[in-house]
């Protein structure tokens, strides 16, 4: 029945009100009852005190006059407290009484109960005095400094229950208005909160289809907006690691399918003899070449997934770092005699051991090396340097060429990640080369970390530790 959040909401805030509401009234209600109890006791007694005076005066002053007088009084202050008057002696001998007739058979046994020589109040019905509870307050008369009789007055219980009820029906009138209106506050406020929920479903929902375009309106500084927000950017990045993939995936297929197609092509020729015997080497090397090629990319998609996958494990030993960066600028001899880069080193010891991965490392130097080849200006620079900073050997490698801009620098250590200006220069690349370096440094415990300054150079440096 209640499937929606706004109808939980709903129904929440009902029973939240309702239960409050319910023991307000339950505690409203016994307290009118004690207040108009105390009220109506202190009325009574304040009677009480007037008829014991006008009693002592009654006694000194004893006539028939003073006796119509003393009775019209009596009467009076019955009918004003809509009650019964009696007064007895100190032997229990009603003296007088007034709407008390019916309740009593005027004799001693029972007027000697109401000898009292305190004041006192009780509910109920004087040990069957009264037919029905009273509401009782008994308080003794004293003449010339001595108890010499009660006076009590009663009225019925139903007279105080009509009051308090009357009082609590106002309460409850209260009660239900107040009710109505936190009702429709909660259903405003349910509303309220429920709309970017229900929009926030709905994105969800685009999103599972793989729809990454949709954003969700923003408003206010509570905790649904700051969810919001979060939803945004994650969509946002989402979309961007779906862009990213399906580069991936283009550039993939092309590196697989080019150097495939190439090979496909020469050894069909060499078999059907379009190619003549004399050139067969040269397209072998060149089938060759390709094959090594698809090696390469083979060896990278399954290094990215031991990485992925945590799996990647180092053969950790001893070798001297300069030795393998030597070795790296051979191997571009010829990409940098083509673009007439200038390579600057810079060792502050000729041979500096490290422990590590050599094969990895291998990995991290050639694709450092062959970024600073691929975004370099022609008659550029490349400069590698290694020193000693602690128990750590620090390896840099800066090259002048198109840089990286501030904000490519939070982003270049992503997978699948490649700059704006990178997509023109390397149009190739899969976009690993930089989360590989970082994951492998990672490995090993060391730190790498990026610089430059955009259209004039960039730099690499990372730190392995020193035998």
């Amino acid at each position: 029945m209640f499937k929606s959040i706004y109808s939980r909401i709903m129904l929440i805030n009902v029973i939240i009100t309702v239960v409050i509401l319910t023991v307000a009234a339950a505690v409203c209600f016994s307290f009118l009852g004690n207040y108009i109890v105390n009220e109506r006791s202190n009325t009574l007694y304040d009677e009480a005190a007037r008829i014991n005076d006008m009693t002592a005066y009654y006694i000194e002053n004893k006539s028939p006059d003073i006796d119509n007088v003393y009775n019209m009084i009596i009467e009076n202050v019955s009918m004003r407290i809509n009650g019964v008057v009696i007064i007895a002696d100190n032997v229990g001998e009603v003296i007088t009484s007034k709407n008390a007739s019916k309740h009593l058979a005027v004799d001693r046994l029972k007027a000697g109960n109401m000898l009292v020589d305190q004041k006192t109040v009780t509910v109920g019905n004087m040990g069957g005095i009264f037919y029905g509870d009273y509401l009782i307050v008994s308080t003794p008369f004293e003449y010339n400094g001595q108890i010499v009789g009660t006076t009590v007055l009663a009225v019925p219980a139903p007279e105080i229950n009509k009051v308090k009820y009357s009082l609590f029906n106002i309460f409850l009138s209260a009660v239900l208005i107040s009710t109505v209106i936190a009702m429709i506050l909660a259903y405003m406020y349910s509303r309220r909160v429920s709309r970017p929920l229900k929009a926030l479903g709905k994105a969800a929902k685009s999103v599972a289809n793989g729809n990454f375009d949709v954003q969700v309106d923003c408003t206010g500084d509570d905790e649904i907006a700051d969810l919001t927000a979060n939803f945004n950017q994650m969509v946002l990045s989402l979309k961007g690691l779906e862009d990213m993939r399906q580069d991936f995936i283009s550039n993939v297929s092309h590196e697989l399918r080019t150097p495939m197609t190439t090979i496909a092509g020469f050894v069909d020729g060499i078999i059907d003899g379009t190619i003549p015997p004399d050139e067969q080497e040269k397209y072998l090397i060149i089938v060759r070449d390709e094959v090594k090629r698809l090696a390469r990319l083979v060896s990278q998609l399954l290094a990215l997934s031991r990485i992925d996958a945590g799996t990647m494990t180092l053969n950790l030993k001893k070798f001297d770092i300069n030795e393998l960066i030597r070795i790296t600028i051979l191997r571009f001899e010829k990409a940098l005699m083509d673009k007439n880069i200038d390579v600057r080193i810079d060792f502050e010891e000729d041979r500096t051991f490290v422990s590590a991965d050599k094969d990895a490392i291998s990995r991290v130097l050639t694709n450092l090396f062959d970024n600073a080849v691929k975004f370099n200006y022609r008659g550029g620079y490349i400069k590698i340097a290694v020193s000693t900073k602690g128990e750590n050997a620090v390896i840099s490698v800066e090259n002048s060429g198109i840089g990286i801009s501030e904000e490519e620098l939070r982003h270049i250590w992503e997978r699948f990640y490649k700059t704006d200006k990178s997509r023109s220069y390397d149009k190739n690349g899969l976009g690993l080369g930089l989360y590989m370096v970082h994951n492998i440094i990672n490995l090993h415990g060391g730190e790498i970390k990026a610089e430059s300054e955009k259209d004039k150079w960039a730099r690499f440096t990372f730190t392995l530790k020193k035998v």
